[in-house]
C-alpha cells in the first residue's frame, strides 16, 4: 500500500474509544476481551463514557462475536464482518451502536485488510460494492461537519452534497438522515424543498435504527393526529432523548392514552349493565313468548360491541371512543323502541 494510503489512513478521526482499546490491546493482548469486567474497569479509568462501556459489555457478553475476534489476525472477510454486525444486532444493540462497536474493536485489532477495504471506497465505483459495511471513523468527522452547517441553515455546495450522497448511498444512517433534512429545508445548491424524497431517506435512516429519523417519522405522525403511529415511534430507544418539545408531546401521549383506558373500562361497565337491564326488562315483557329471540340477538350485539372495542382499543389505544358510545347507545335506544311497539 502506497505512503499516501497510510497517510489518509492515519488522518481519519478514530473515536476515543477506540483508541483506548488500540492501547490496552497493544499492552494486554488480545485475551481482554475475554476479561470484560477488567476491561471495564480500565477503560473507566480512562475516561471513556459508561454508555459506550455498557455497549461494549453488551457486545462482548450477549453475542458470538469472539469467534471472529481469535481469527482477526489473518485478516476478515467481509461476510465475517456482515456476521458480526448480525450478532451484535441480536444481543440488543442498534444496527448504528453495531457499526461503531464493531469498528472499534476491529481498529484496536490492526485488521490487516483493513486499510484496503476503506481505501477502496474512495473509488465512487467500489463505494457502492462495499455498501454492507462503513467503519464510523471513515465518515464520522465529515458528517459532523455537515451536520453543524446544516443546523446552521448554511447550504452545502456542489462537492459536499455530492460527497454526503455517497455516504447515503452506502447505507449510512447519519448520512441518510441528513440527506432528508436537506430535501426538507432545500439546504444544498441547485436542491429545491422535496418532502417526498426527504422522507424517502428519513424512512431508510429510521429503519437502521437511527434515532433522531425516528423522531421526526414521529413528529410528523404527531402533527396529523395520528396518535397510534406517533407514540409508536415516540417510544422507541433514542427517539425523544434531551428533546423537550418531543418529551412534553410523549407525556401528552401518555396522558391520553391512561385517560382513554379508563373511558374503555367506564363504557364496558356501562355495556355490560345495559345488558342486564335489557335482559330484566325482556323476562318480564309479553315479547318473551311472541318474540323470543329478540333479548338474546340484543345481549349479542351487545357483548361483540364491548368486546371489539376492548380489541381495537388495544390495537389502536388512542381511536375516537365517541363512536363507541354511539354504538351502545343506538342498540339500547332501538331495543327499548321495540318494547314500546
Amino acid at each position: 500500500m502506497s505512503n499516501k494510503t497510510n497517510e489518509t489512513y492515519d488522518s481519519f478521526a478514530v473515536s476515543p474509544l477506540a483508541m483506548a482499546l488500540k492501547g490496552i490491546v497493544a499492552q494486554e493482548g488480545i485475551g481482554i476481551y475475554q476479561d470484560v469486567n477488567r476491561l471495564s474497569s480500565i477503560l473507566i479509568e480512562r475516561n471513556i463514557p459508561i454508555k459506550k462501556i455498557k455497549q461494549l459489555e453488551l457486545a462482548l457478553l450477549g453475542s458470538t462475536i469472539g469467534r471472529f475476534l481469535d481469527g482477526c489476525s489473518a485478516g476478515l472477510k467481509l461476510i465475517d464482518i456482515n456476521n458480526m454486525i448480525i450478532a451484535l444486532e441480536q444481543c440488543g444493540l442498534s444496527t448504528w451502536d453495531a457499526r461503531n462497536i464493531l469498528a472499534d474493536i476491529l481498529y484496536s485489532l490492526s485488521v490487516p485488510q483493513m486499510k484496503i477495504d476503506l481505501f477502496a471506497m474512495e473509488d465512487e465505483r467500489s463505494f457502492s460494492e462495499l455498501m454492507a459495511y462503513v467503519p464510523p471513523f471513515v465518515y464520522e468527522e465529515t458528517l459532523n461537519e455537515y451536520a453543524a452547517q446544516i443546523d446552521e441553515e448554511e447550504p452545502l455546495d456542489a462537492d459536499q452534497f455530492a460527497e454526503l450522497n455517497r455516504f447515503a448511498e452506502a447505507d449510512i444512517p447519519f448520512a441518510l438522515y441528513l440527506m432528508g433534512c436537506i430535501y426538507l429545508r432545500g439546504l444544498a445548491d441547485e436542491v429545491a424543498e422535496d418532502r417526498k424524497i426527504a422522507m424517502k431517506y428519513i424512512r431508510r435512516s429510521a429503519e437502521h435504527g437511527y434515532g433522531p429519523a425516528i423522531a421526526i417519522l414521529g413528529d410528523f405522525a404527531y402533527a396529523r393526529n395520528d396518535f397510534d403511529r406517533a407514540y409508536a415511534l415516540y417510544s422507541k430507544p433514542g427517539a425523544i432523548a434531551l428533546n423537550a418539545d418531543r418529551c412534553e408531546k410523549m407525556a401528552v401521549l401518555l396522558k391520553a392514552k391512561d385517560f382513554a383506558k379508563n373511558i374503555v373500562k367506564k363504557l364496558s361497565l356501562i355495556g355490560i349493565l345495559a345488558s342486564l337491564l335489557m335482559l330484566t326488562v325482556f323476562a318480564e315483557s309479553p315479547l318473551t313468548r311472541t318474540h323470543p329471540y329478540i333479548g338474546i340477538v340484543c345481549l349479542v350485539i351487545n357483548f361483540l360491541a364491548i368486546v371489539g372495542m376492548i380489541v381495537l382499543h388495544k390495537r389502536k389505544p388512542f381511536m375516537d371512543l365517541r363512536y363507541c358510545g354511539i354504538a351502545f347507545a343506538s342498540t339500547f335506544f332501538v331495543y327499548i323502541l321495540f318494547l314500546l311497539m
